[in-house]
């Protein structure tokens, strides 16, 4: 029997493992044509042997492995993001908690009139204050983002860990490693923060 199928066709079928002899022809108009003897009529109903089998079970294991670690390092990207947002919002916590406010007298003006200085002053300090207060709000809700981030990552991490140890028979492969984030803080620490 002598089918000549395009190459596309071929490749979806799978029919390489199955055929006797294939020959790849460049036609005249350049139309590629692939001839394959010995393949059988029923080729859909053909019962893959062992090796077959297996090969596929170890192709269908590395996509696995594949997936679950191109997940964890993406995972592994956005904690230490997450970490590194959450430590330069603490900073700047920090920054605007220590801040204090500074008059500076400008020459004669507030000589002359002592009451129109402590107005002034009071008023920059008021407003000094307000503007303090609300950066810190700003901050502060910013931190509680991050940390309820990090709390979103660490529950995909748990996930994506018992992905792995469902798929694995329940044990974790030898070549597996946990999601590294030095600069995250624990769980715990999270949900205290968060109460």
């Amino acid at each position: 029997m002598r089918w000549q199928v395009t190459g596309l066709a071929l490749l979806a079928s799978g029919w390489f493992a199955l055929a006797d002899d294939v020959k790849v022809e460049r036609g005249a108009n350049g139309d590629v044509h692939i001839t394959i003897q010995g393949v059988p009529d029923e080729v859909e109903g053909t019962e893959p042997n062992a090796s077959q089998a297996d090969s596929r079970a170890d192709a269908a294991r590395e996509q696995a492995s594949v997936r679950f670690s191109l997940k964890r390092t993406e995972l592994e990207k956005q904690m230490n993001s997450a970490a590194a947002d959450l430590q330069q919002t603490r900073e700047a916590i920090r920054d605007t908690e220590q801040q204090r406010f500074e008059a500076y007298a400008a020459g004669d003006s507030f000589r002359s009139d002592t009451s129109v200085a402590v107005a002034i002053v009071a008023e920059s300090v008021n407003k000094f204050e307000q503007n303090k207060r609300l950066r810190l709000e700003e901050l502060r809700t910013r931190e509680r983002e991050s940390l309820r981030r990090l709390a979103k990552l660490y529950d995909d991490a748990t996930e994506l860990h018992e992905d792995v140890t469902n798929f694995y028979g329940g044990q974790v492969p030898s070549w597996w490693r946990d999601i590294r984030c030095d600069a995250c803080p624990s769980p715990s620490e999270i949900a205290a923060t968060l109460r």
